[in-house]
């Protein structure tokens, strides 16, 4: 994992494998922290970041044929902290599918409770606000979104 700093933003590159997450949580709260963001924001924040990358990795085994990492960059900004999330491996099927997914009400992305899945997703939608799906320019799977600073 490595990381690109600015004053008010970061970025980490992260191997898509499990125990790459717990280190990712570790380094994201400090960050938070050394920012001043409040630890209820950095729950949400990393709640969000927790769930995008065990659910890239969980289901990039499907397509994952190299090891392109995934991105997670944190941008605070006034009230705000942004998130940018970027699987670069991830096929357009799983973009349309996750772009129809979120578009629709937070509601809707719940899942039934006899389910054993699912529940990333709804809590990906309950964390960050102004929540998008897209493809990124160069290919794969982007996600976007903010939790407003406590």
């Amino acid at each position: 994992m490595n990381s690109a700093d600015s004053s008010d933003s970061f970025r980490f590159l992260v191997e898509a494998e499990t125990g790459a997450v717990r280190v990712l949580r570790t380094r994201m709260r400090a960050r938070l922290e050394a920012a001043q963001v409040a630890p209820s924001t950095a729950d949400s924040v990393i709640l969000a970041v927790d769930e995008l990358v065990n659910n890239a990795i969980d289901h990039g085994g499907d397509y994952r044929e190299n090891r392109d990492r995934l991105h997670v960059e944190v941008a605070i900004a006034g009230d705000r902290v942004g998130l940018t999330f970027l699987d670069p491996s991830a096929p357009s099927d799983v973009v349309d599918e996750l772009t129809e997914v979120f578009g629709a009400s937070v509601d809707s992305v719940l899942p039934a409770l006899e389910l054993e899945r699912g529940r990333g997703l709804f809590l990906i939608a309950t964390c960050l606000e102004d929540l998008k799906v897209s493809a990124a320019a160069g290919g794969g799977l982007m996600i976007t979104g903010s939790v407003r600073r406590a």
